[in-house]
């Protein structure tokens, strides 16, 4: 499991890169404080870097745009590899937000350790977000 809770701009774009060691289904949950805000969600695969992300060249496996808060993304299936969790607040806001990724291994998957989630590199990215 992922978890992390962070101050989010408007106008503010933020990314955070995990990994996973089997096939399974990722599924993001992130609440913010004003139900008024506009958060777009994304899970990409691989890294999802702030440049690639501002030039509109990541490749996004599932988002969600709108609904009502917490907001929850899966992806079911998900490859073994490295994803990259994108939370955007298009305002009119500043917000808090909070981030829980949780993996489930699939049914067939090769059991193991369950050390099936973990951070990909340290840091994350924060990025002035354009409509």
């Amino acid at each position: 499991m992922l978890e992390g809770s962070s101050p989010l701009a408007a106008g503010f774009a933020a990314g955070a890169y995990f990994t996973t060691d089997r096939v399974g289904t990722i599924e993001a949950t992130v609440n913010y404080t004003f139900a008024a805000s506009e958060i777009l969600v994304w899970i990409a695969t691989g890294q999802c870097t702030a440049e690639l992300f501002g030039a509109e060249r990541c490749t996004f496996a599932t988002s969600s745009f709108s609904g009502p808060r917490p907001r929850t993304v899966t992806l079911t299936g998900a490859a073994a590899g490295t994803y990259t969790l994108v939370v955007a607040n298009l305002g009119p806001d500043d917000e808090a937000i909070s981030v829980q990724v949780v993996f489930t291994p699939s049914a067939g998957a090769a059991s193991g350790e369950s050390t099936i989630l973990a951070p990909a590199r340290p840091g994350a990215w924060l990025l002035r977000h354009r409509r």
